[in-house]
């Protein structure tokens, strides 16, 4: 039997994971670290304006974050815990996918 709890981060979770780009942009970042807005858009099949989309619903949620630098200036995004516990998961999903049944 599932808690409450487990349920209503479900329901808040899902709907984010639904939303184009989303995985991508969580699934590049677990596999390669953080990186810049530039070059994670570069990496990615999604238009400009489905990943800006994206990123911000991320960012909005909790799940990246800009990561701080010495400069100041140049502004890498990266996962934070609770970014990357969903990103395991997806992360596990794609692995089952690629496995030969």
């Amino acid at each position: 039997m599932r808690s409450m709890g487990r349920e209503s981060n479900a329901e808040n979770v899902c709907p984010i994971v639904e939303t184009t780009g989303v995985c991508h942009i969580l699934h590049t970042l677990y596999k390669q670290g953080e990186m810049l807005t530039s070059k994670l858009q570069r990496k990615l099949p999604i238009s400009p304006e489905t990943f800006y989309k994206a990123r911000n619903l991320l960012e909005e949620n909790g799940l990246i974050e800009v990561a701080p630098t010495a400069s100041g200036k140049i502004k890498p995004y990266r996962l934070t815990d609770k970014g990357r516990k969903v990103a395991e998961q997806i992360d596990l999903l794609s692995n089952l996918s690629d496995t030969k049944i």
